[in-house]
């Protein structure tokens, strides 16, 4: 059967032929980037062609895409396996084809001879830290890099989140993208500093303006100063919603989806005194001491990921047998399969509501989804965890979704970033936490609410009466809005 692509990204690939293939397929999650930018690929008869992609993408988006539309496989690059040592040094050798390669790899990787005809840098949030070690290597920082991007013709930096949560690291995307704008002023201004400086509000007060010598001490950076400036001035940038008008193709008004919203639903449940004493021994190390005065300080990430962890159930609190700056020792929390948990009875009423239907449950801690997972395979539910620990089995155990599995267990950082296919197996979720990034949130709501889906998403958010599991969700949302007013194109 012919491959037949939707309207809006035949008009896509017209928009790109205009720009010599390059550009930023900044489409929210589930709308066809590696589709369209394979396409691309094809339009443009590129003989070799490197796709810089995060590891789960490889094979549930990568190689099933280049398979459907092209009716070829993409050939990953690595020194774990004979194949992949082969590819890697076919792929040095000018072989022709897709190459993929996983972040990681990439940044480790002795570059100098990588020279494809097209490079397409997926999730390119994942890469567009400035200053870090990925980042230099795709797209440069300093005069002294020799970054990839300069040594391909053809560029495609592909994200639902280009921004991440900072609109500076547009900075880097831009770099990859159109590195000969780099003069000031143009999108791509090779100076990061005046770059902020010129498209970025602070929130420090700046009395007059100050020297570019001293940009460097500014401590935050807000948002765009004029939102969907900088969209608008890069050459070519194809943006595409779920549910919003993004496009003048009268077939695809209203988002590439067609289906209503996801339906949300929220419970919420009671943590027990015990896992409350345990919240509060946690929060203490928050506390600093000046003499006998106690002054509060801002939580560290680990411990703000401790304290949501300890909603989920009654754990166990093993120290580590470190000390925190204040001297306090650190804890790790545990869990037992038949920990006390009103957030696991939850989930179990939610299921035995759902019948035979399947379901996909999220949170951040890999703990708790082990623990998790052994109780519902316990009580009769076929479960599998998808998660780091699992990464061996993990794809494996996804294939077998909707038939030998009705539950997938997922940490949100391992099913979050580019995993497709849930969608044709599940419309069913369940949150139990959400991740301190917001947008590994969005990545991980994108799972069943994309193209492909089986229908409208049923989501079920499950919330402890003290709202610590939700952590800084309503705040983190107030940004995501501010956020997303520069990410439109005008």
């Amino acid at each position: 059967m012919t491959f037949k692509p939707y309207p809006f990204q035949e008009k896509d690939l017209a928009k790109l032929r205009e720009h010599n293939y390059t550009g930023l397929l900044s489409v929210e999650m589930g709308g066809g980037k590696s589709v369209s930018s394979l396409l691309a690929v094809q339009d443009a008869g590129a003989s070799q062609t490197l796709i810089v992609a995060p590891k789960s993408t490889h094979e549930t988006a990568w190689n099933a895409d280049a398979q459907m539309a092209l009716g070829q496989e993409v050939r990953v690059m690595g020194n774990g396996t004979k194949a992949q040592r082969q590819a890697l040094s076919d792929f040095e050798w000018g072989g022709k084809g897709l190459f993929a390669v996983t972040p990681q790899a990439f940044t480790r990787a002795d570059i100098s001879m990588w020279k494809p005809d097209v490079l397409i840098a997926d999730e390119i949030h994942t890469l567009n830290n400035p200053g870090s070690a990925g980042q230099r290597k795709l797209s440069g920082f300093s005069a002294k890099d020799s970054p990839i991007n300069l040594q391909c013709g053809i560029r495609l930096g592909l994200s639902g989140t280009p921004a991440r949560n900072n609109f500076e690291r547009l900075w880097s995307v831009m770099r990859f993208l159109w590195p000969e704008l780099n003069q000031r002023g143009q999108v791509a201004y090779d100076n990061p500093w005046a770059w902020n400086l010129s498209r970025m509000t602070s929130e420090d007060v700046f009395a007059g303006r100050k020297p570019t010598g001293e940009i460097r001490t500014v401590k935050k950076w807000l948002v765009e100063k004029e939102p969907g400036l900088l969209f608008s001035q890069a050459p070519c940038v194809i943006q595409h919603f779920r549910r919003e008008t993004c496009c003048a193709d009268p077939t695809h008004q209203g988002g590439f989806l067609k289906h209503d919203a996801p339906n949300v639903t929220r419970r919420v449940v009671e943590i027990s005194p015990k896992q409350k004493r345990i919240i509060k021994e946690l929060e203490e190390q928050g506390i600093a001491w000046l003499d006998e005065h106690p002054m509060v300080v801002d939580l560290p990430m680990t411990l703000q990921q401790r304290i949501r962890q300890a909603c989920l159930g009654v754990p166990t609190l093993e120290p580590t047998g470190e000390l925190d700056e204040y001297g306090v020792p650190k804890m790790n929390v545990l869990f037992e399969h038949d920990t006390t948990s009103s957030f696991a009875d939850a989930v179990e009423d939610t299921l035995e509501h759902w019948g035979d239907e399947t379901a996909i449950i999220f949170m951040s801690s890999q703990k708790f989804a082990s623990a998790l997972t052994t109780r519902l395979n316990r009580k009769g539910f076929k479960a599998f965890e998808f998660s780091g620990a699992t990464a061996k089995t993990r794809m494996d155990d996804l294939k077998r979704f909707g038939t030998d599995y009705q539950v997938m267990v997922a940490t949100i950082e391992s099913v979050g970033v580019g995993t497709n296919g849930i969608q044709k197996a599940c419309k069913n979720e369940i949150w139990l936490e959400r991740s301190l990034d917001d947008s590994m949130n969005l990545q991980g709501e994108s799972r069943t609410d994309r193209l492909g889906s089986i229908g409208q998403t049923q989501r079920v958010i499950i919330e402890d009466d003290m709202g610590y599991a939700a952590g800084r969700y309503s705040e983190q949302v107030e940004k995501r809005i501010q956020l997303s007013r520069s990410l439109r194109s005008e």
